[in-house]
């Protein structure tokens, strides 16, 4: 989660809602953590980058 907000420059909310939007993927790492999928994360960037355009 500390990767995703450092990259994308977002909350951990913001981070939240978009995985309650579906535009990232959570995955759980053990019993209370979780993360965001790499490919998940390149993947919205991506489209923000067209969406820039």
């Amino acid at each position: 989660m500390h990767t995703a907000e450092a990259k994308l420059g977002l909350s951990r909310s913001t981070i939240y809602r978009l995985v309650n939007e579906g535009e990232l993927v959570r995955i759980k790492i053990g019993k209370s953590s979780s993360g965001i999928t790499a490919a998940s994360l390149h993947a919205l960037i991506e489209r923000n980058k067209a969406f820039a355009s």
